[in-house]
């Protein structure tokens, strides 16, 4: 069991027309419930990946909203930038690759891979 946390979604898949593209959104079982999630093109750094978190609606969940601990951000966006890295790593090995959720915990207590998801590719 892990400690309390932000949950985020953080994938890849190998679209056929653009390449490489990563999504990042809200996790856990809100996915789907609120869709609440940003795109890029891989490769995707820290910086880009702050850009991605500040663009969901969901960013106050990680930022303080209503009194409540600060996220670690920046260990967040250092894991996001390593994942679209070990991503464009795998090439063609893998179609889809998705870490859900990635728990993002309270500042400088750095964050969680929960659960994972490969879907191989072609050969």
């Amino acid at each position: 069991m892990a400690a309390d946390g932000v949950e985020l979604i953080v994938g890849a898949v190998d679209d056929p027309v653009f390449g490489p593209a990563l999504t990042v959104g809200l996790g856990g079982v809100l996915t789907e419930l609120y869709c609440d999630v940003s795109h890029r093109l891989l490769p995707v750094d820290a910086h880009t990946a702050q850009e991605m978190l500040r663009e969901l609606k969901a960013f106050p969940l990680l930022d303080g909203f209503r009194n409540r601990p600060l996220r670690d951000v920046p260990a967040a966006c250092t894991a996001i930038a390593a994942f679209s890295e070990a991503v464009l790593a795998l090439g063609s090995a893998a179609r889809e690759v998705e870490i859900n959720p990635l728990l993002v915990r309270e500042r400088e207590q750095g964050v969680a891979m929960l659960d994972a998801l490969i879907v191989p590719g072609g050969c």
